[in-house]
C-alpha cells in the first residue's frame, strides 16, 4: 500500500469505561489523530454486572451518560454502541471485522478490572492489536 493510500479496512475502538464524555477525552483525541474510522463503545461486562460496588444508580448514570453522548453526536455519523459481553470475546469479534487499535483510559481501584486489563493487554499482544491507555484525568 502506498503511503498516500488510506487503510479503509481497519478501525479503532474507543473503549469507554468510566470517562463518559466527549470533551477533554484523551483516548478519543488520540483515536481521531490516528485517522482511522472509529467505533465508540461501552461494554457491559459480566464482571461489572456482578460487582457489588455497582448499584442501580451507577447503571442509571451510565445509561443517561450514553444517551447524552448520543444526543451530542446527533449531527455526526457517530454514536456510542452498547455491547454486552466478556471483553475478550467482544474484542475477538471486533478483530474479525477489522479492529486494529484500542484507545481507552486506564482504570484504577478495582482488582478485577486490573486483572481484566492485564488479560486485554496479553490478548492485544498476541493478536497484534495496538492498545493505547491514557491516564485517567490526564487532560
Amino acid at each position: 500500500m502506498k503511503q498516500s493510500e488510506k487503510d479503509t479496512t481497519s478501525f479503532s475502538l474507543v473503549w469507554l469505561k468510566r470517562d463518559l464524555r466527549l470533551r477533554d477525552h484523551q483516548a478519543l483525541c488520540d483515536a481521531i489523530t490516528l485517522g482511522k474510522p472509529i467505533i465508540l463503545a461501552y461494554v457491559i461486562e459480566p464482571i461489572m454486572l456482578h460487582d457489588p460496588h455497582m448499584q442501580v444508580r451507577h447503571w442509571q448514570f451510565i445509561v443517561q451518560s450514553i444517551v447524552d453522548l448520543n444526543e451530542q453526536l446527533t449531527n455526526t455519523s457517530g454514536q456510542v454502541f452498547i455491547i454486552e459481553g466478556e471483553i475478550l470475546k467482544v474484542l475477538q469479534n471486533l478483530k474479525h471485522i477489522g479492529l486494529s487499535h484500542i484507545f481507552s483510559h486506564q482504570e484504577i481501584g478495582l482488582s478485577h478490572t486490573y486483572s481484566r486489563d492485564k488479560s486485554v493487554l496479553n490478548w492485544c499482544e498476541e493478536n497484534n492489536i495496538v492498545w493505547q491507555e491514557s491516564p485517567y484525568g490526564a487532560v
